[in-house]
């Protein structure tokens, strides 16, 4: 199909921009390739005229000129990607420069005489006043039937295109590799036995340093599944749905959850042990709304901490929770028994009982078992009470080992440190109280999504809905006991606090890309490489409602999960470790015993070094040989030998 070219003068109208404005940003490469024509009404350089294609301008502008010229659906957008629209930023600069020389040398040529002595008269002198950028006559000549045909491709350069596309390496090594990788071997080891796999095959080994190469070109999501699992894959690369609080009002849902301090305290039995904290947290404002200290949380913790928010005047009861899968959570009492209640199969045989949060109204959704990170009080108030509060304490023992202060062993030693250091539950629950009312819930949002610069208090009153009440008496009877660099984040890229997705971005997880936009629509944005290699689009990420999004939305949240496990599992990386097993540990064995290093073993020697032996032994073992023989064993040589010094010859 013919593509459509308008001259700059056009394209300045259109664009409503001037001309000197087009012919810059046409050479800086913003509007992709473009060409010379020959032209006989003036302008342009040596009687040339610039021209850029209609469908490197953007779409609004595209079909503006459509409507303007009436060409309606007669005219056929065709997008095409040359060499040189997808040439990293330093070969369209050096096509650039390229096109300068063929200019000049076009120029040159119409001077008179013959274009042989031309030719040969540019190149010398062009070589003599540039000795870095030196062409010849074949490169001339080259270039201008190249640049005839496909335009600024032909003017790439021809080193560098193989640029990251290929290893030094056969493809069974290669196989062989990631396959030695997914044992996570160091990569070291992993050139020891491949160097053993080559030299069986006859092949050439790469070196180590290309081994790292590899390894670190490969794709981080691709690199955990291969060694670590789907399951690190989706908790550590894959995105997750972001829930939107604006979507859920103050008081409409609660969230709740237990969490074991970062301190200890002295338990019942005289010994430290760590306590536990139940809580339950509005999920629109972030305010902790009630909670309960205890040594050890069960149900009736949990429903204790749940009437503390249910009778205060100021929170009420929700409209819905939101709970862990844990067996003390899913009990018949209080919210029912979850995923592992048989309803249906009860209410026939009428046992079963009607739980507590459906007698107050109150709708309960279960989080997925096993998936801690859909808890958002554990992302929000629990990593804030140990990163602010825990500290704080003399036991703090860290949230894992490598937090863990060195000190605290000699803390935890001895009946004088127990009064030293040790605090009683009523008194922890009187410290923990004073910080969720004076410090949690006061303190301002930075970054939190829906209230930015207030605190969970502010935000709770803002934004609450009517409370609703009940009395104590009901209560008790159911508690009886731009574009810069932009990092690949899990949840791939955020401009201007929003976050944009991809498929493809799974295989580009923590790397740094570059985007652009059209200033009048975020919806989409571009991604490049460092080298301005076009990548892909990206589109925005829906923000989900918090609990009662449509079936259409789960299923393409779905549907964009299974997109992303694919993209890894279609990776030539994951498919070679999947595609067999690496050697064992017995054909490893084999292979170096048939083409390791060949040393030889110790073999006897006929050089040998006589111990003497002293008369009180040779008469021993004589008179032992004679016991031996008439059947009437003594004592034996050892015994005979027992204090015997045996002297040392001259000269030794």
């Amino acid at each position: 199909m013919v593509e459509t070219f308008l001259s700059v003068a056009e394209t300045a109208a259109l664009l409503e921009t001037s001309e000197r404005t087009i012919q810059r940003n046409a050479m800086a490469g913003k509007y992709g390739e473009f060409r010379y024509v020959e032209s006989t009404s003036g302008g342009g350089r040596g009687g040339k005229m610039l021209q850029i294609r209609l469908d490197a301008l953007p779409e609004s502008y595209q079909t503006k000129y459509i409507e303007e010229q009436g060409l309606g659906t007669n005219v056929k957008k065709v997008k095409t990607v040359s060499a040189y629209d997808q040439a990293p930023a330093w070969a369209r600069e050096k096509a650039h420069r390229n096109h300068a020389i063929l200019d000049a040398f076009e120029s040159y040529l119409l001077r008179p005489g013959k274009k042989t002595e031309l030719t040969e008269q540019f190149v010398r002198e062009w070589n003599q006043e540039h000795l870095d950028e030196t062409v010849s006559k074949t490169t001339l000549y080259r270039w201008k039937k190249g640049y005839q045909k496909d335009g600024l491709s032909a003017l790439l350069p021809q080193y560098g295109q193989n640029s990251g596309k290929r290893f030094a390496i056969s493809d069974e090594l290669l196989t062989e590799f990631i396959r030695l990788l997914k044992k996570n071997l160091k990569i070291a080891e992993c050139h020891r036995i491949l160097e053993l796999i080559a030299k069986k095959n006859g092949e050439t080994c790469p070196s180590d340093a290309t081994l790292r190469r590899i390894a670190k070109e490969l794709p981080t999501a691709v690199l955990v599944a291969i060694q670590e699992g789907k399951k690190a894959f989706y908790n550590k690369c894959q995105t997750f749905t972001r829930r939107d609080p604006e979507s859920v009002r103050a008081g409409q849902v609660f969230v709740g959850d237990h969490r074991k301090f970062d301190f200890f305290i002295l338990g019942p039995r005289g010994t430290w042990v760590r306590p536990w904290v139940t809580a339950w947290m509005d999920m629109r404002s972030g305010k902790l709304v009630s909670w309960t200290v205890t040594f050890s949380p069960n149900t009736d913790t949990i429903m204790a901490s749940f009437a503390e928010a249910a009778l205060d005047p100021a929170i009420g009861l929700p409209r819905e929770v939101y709970l862990d899968n844990g067996r003390d959570y899913c009990n018949e009492r209080f919210a029912g028994r979850g995923f592992r209640e048989r309803k249906a199969a009860l209410e026939a045989d009428k046992q079963r009982v009607v739980p507590m949060m459906e007698r107050l109204g109150i709708i309960t959704h279960f989080a997925i078992p096993e998936n801690a990170r859909a808890k958002t009080i554990e992302r929000v108030a629990f990593l804030n009470m140990s990163n602010w509060f825990c500290p704080h304490m003399d036991t703090y023992c860290g949230r894992n080992t490598a937090h863990r202060p060195e000190r605290l062993a000699d803390k935890l030693k001895g009946d004088k440190n127990k009064a030293k250091y040790n605090i009683t539950l009523e008194q922890l629950a009187e410290i923990f109280g004073g910080y969720v009312r004076y410090i949690y819930n006061k303190r301002p949002s930075e970054r939190g999504r829906g209230r930015e610069g207030e605190c969970p208090d502010e935000t709770f009153i803002r934004t609450r809905l009517p409370v609703r009440q009940t009395t104590e008496a009901v209560m008790q009877h159911f508690l009886q006991k731009q574009t810069g660099r932009y990092r690949v984040g899990r949840n791939g890229i955020t401009f201007r606090g929003r976050e944009y997705y991809s498929p493809e971005m799974t295989l580009h997880k923590k790397k740094d890309l570059l985007i652009s936009c059209r200033q009048n629509d975020v919806s989409t944005i571009y991604v490049y490489d460092l080298d301005e290699r076009p990548l892909f689009t990206a589109t925005l990420m829906p923000l989900r409602d918090a609990l009662h999004e449509s079936p259409e939305g789960m299923h393409d949240d779905g549907s964009r999960k299974k997109a992303e496990w694919e993209t890894v599992k279609n990776h030539w990386a994951y498919q070679a470790a999947e595609s067999g097993d690496a050697p064992s540990m017995a054909e490893i064995v084999d292979l170096f015993r048939e083409y390791g290093p060949q040393s030889p073993d110790p073999q006897p020697t006929t050089v040998t070094e006589m111990v003497p032996v002293p008369a009180e032994l040779r008469e021993a073992i004589r008179y032992n040989s004679a016991n031996q023989a008439t059947g009437t064993d003594g004592r034996s040589v050892f015994e005979m030998m027992h204090g015997t010094k045996i002297e040392r010859r001259k000269g030794e």
